[in-house]
C-alpha cells in the first residue's frame, strides 16, 4: 500500500486498507505518556456522501491539536465489523477513558467544528476483545453524547414534493423551520387551513430522515424474484406521447447493456422490434424503468402500436417505475427523487453528472442535421442510467439500516 494513502483527505476513493489516519502535529492538550489499555474513542457515524467531508474536518483538528491523541477514518474496503456498507466511521482517540474531563473536552471540541450527529464513546479494551454491534454486542458505549444540532436552519424548501404553496399555508400555522414542523401537534383539529394532519406527519418524516440521514421505509415490500431488466429510452421533443419518436433503448440485465440505437429516424421500427425480440426470449420479464409518471412504458407502448408491433405483449409484463416504488414505500433524507439524485445518495458514480435528457435529445438531433456521430459521453450518460437504477435496486433490497416506520 502507498504511504501517502495513510492520511488522504479522501477515504471513500481508497481501497487497499481499512482506514487513513491523523495525528497531532501542533500543541498536544493531553499527556505526552499513557497507558493504551486505557485509551478509547468517540465514534463518528456517517453516511458516505458526508464521509470525506467530516473527515477532513476531524484530520485538521487532530493535527492542530484541538481533539485527542489521534483519529482515524473508514475508507471504502469493505470490513466485516461495519453495521452498513453505507455508513462509515470516524473514530477520535482520547489517551484515558477514565478521564472523563479529557473525555469530554474531546467532545466539546467535536462540536465546536460542526460535527453535530450522536456520539458513542468506546474503550479500546472492548474494540480488541471483539465487541462489535454486528457481533451482537450490546450497551458497549461508556459514554454518549446526543446530537444538540439545531435543525432552524433547514429550510422547508429542501422537504421533498413540497410546493411554494404549501410552504405558505406552513408559515400561516407557525411552521417556519424544520424545528417547528417537528415541534407541531398534529393531534389538534384542522380544518379549512389547506392542509391535512397526515400531510404535515409526512413532512415531519421526512425532515426527520434528513435530520437523521435515514432512510425510512413507510410499507412493508417484496422485490419482484426472476428476470429483472431496468430499461430506459431517449427520444425526440415532441409534446405528444403518441408522436414521439424513439432513438435509443437501453437496457441493463444480467450485469450487461444492450443498446438499441437508430442512426437514423428510418431505423425506429427496427430498434422496436429487436427491442421487443430480446425481452421476449425471457419468461416473465419484470420491467423496471424511472420516471414517475410511466413515462417510459407509455411512450415505447405508443411507439409500438404506431408500427404496427405488439405493444399487447409488452403491456402484458411485469412493470415496475422504480421512482413511484420509492415515493410511495420510503422516505429518503433528499430533496428530490430524479434519477441522479436518488443514485448520487447510495453512492453511484456518474461519469457526466451534468448531463440531462433535454440536453441528449438536442445532441441527436444536432446530429440528425449535420450527419455527425453522437458524441461518446451520450452513450455513457444512457448507460448509466440504466446501470443507476439496477445499482439503486439492488441498494434498497440490501441496505440493513433502513429504518420501517408504522
Amino acid at each position: 500500500m502507498a504511504t501517502q494513502n495513510l492520511d488522504s483527505d479522501f477515504p471513500t476513493e481508497l481501497m487497499d486498507d481499512y482506514w487513513v489516519y491523523a495525528s497531532v502535529i501542533k500543541v498536544k492538550r493531553h499527556p505526552q505518556k499513557y497507558k493504551h489499555t486505557k485509551s478509547g474513542k468517540w465514534l463518528v457515524f456517517s453516511n458516505v456522501s458526508d464521509h470525506d467531508n467530516i473527515w477532513q474536518k476531524i484530520k485538521r483538528a487532530t493535527q492542530d491539536g484541538i481533539l485527542g491523541v489521534s483519529a482515524k477514518a473508514a475508507t471504502s474496503k469493505p470490513s466485516p465489523n461495519a453495521p452498513s456498507a453505507d455508513e462509515k466511521v470516524i473514530c477520535v482517540y482520547t489517551y484515558n477513558w477514565l478521564d472523563v474531563d479529557d473525555v469530554y473536552r474531546v467532545e466539546r471540541s467535536l462540536r465546536k467544528i460542526g460535527i453535530g450527529q450522536t456520539l458513542y464513546y468506546k474503550t479500546d479494551d472492548d474494540t480488541i476483545s471483539g465487541q462489535y454491534k454486528v457481533n451482537g454486542a450490546k450497551n458497549i458505549s461508556k459514554y454518549v453524547s446526543k446530537a444538540t444540532k439545531s435543525y432552524k436552519k433547514f429550510d422547508l424548501a429542501s422537504l421533498h414534493g413540497i410546493s411554494w404553496g404549501k410552504i405558505q399555508i406552513l408559515r400561516q400555522i407557525g411552521i417556519e423551520n424544520f424545528d417547528d414542523l417537528i415541534a407541531f401537534d398534529t393531534s389538534k383539529k384542522m380544518s379549512g387551513v389547506g392542509i391535512t394532519q397526515e400531510r404535515i406527519n409526512r413532512l415531519k418524516l421526512s425532515a426527520l430522515s434528513q435530520i437523521e440521514n435515514k432512510i425510512y421505509r413507510l410499507t412493508p415490500i417484496e422485490f419482484p424474484e426472476g428476470e429483472i431488466m431496468h430499461f430506459d429510452i431517449e427520444t425526440d421533443l415532441s409534446s405528444s406521447f403518441a408522436d414521439k419518436k424513439i432513438w435509443s433503448i437501453a437496457i441493463y440485465h444480467n450485469k450487461k447493456i444492450k443498446h438499441f440505437y437508430a442512426e437514423t429516424w428510418k431505423q425506429e421500427k427496427k430498434i422496436l422490434k429487436d427491442f421487443l425480440a430480446y425481452i421476449k426470449r425471457v419468461n416473465s420479464p419484470h420491467l423496471f424503468s424511472y420516471s414517475g409518471v410511466g413515462f417510459d412504458t407509455k411512450i415505447l407502448s405508443a411507439a409500438l402500436k404506431r408500427h404496427d408491433l405488439d405493444f399487447e405483449y409488452f403491456l402484458s409484463c411485469n412493470h415496475f417505475d422504480l421512482c413511484t416504488l420509492i415515493r410511495q414505500n420510503y422516505i429518503l433524507p433528499i430533496g428530490a427523487y430524479g434519477l441522479k439524485p436518488v443514485g448520487r445518495y447510495f453512492g453511484y458514480k456518474f461519469k457526466h453528472d451534468h448531463l440531462n435528457g433535454l440536453y441528449v435529445a438536442f445532441q441527436y438531433l444536432r446530429c440528425q442535421r449535420t450527419g455527425k456521430k453522437l458524441p461518446k459521453n451520450i452513450y455513457a450518460y444512457i448507460e448509466d442510467d440504466v446501470k443507476s437504477m439496477d445499482y439503486i435496486f439492488n441498494k434498497l433490497k440490501t441496505r440493513t439500516d433502513i429504518k420501517h416506520i408504522i
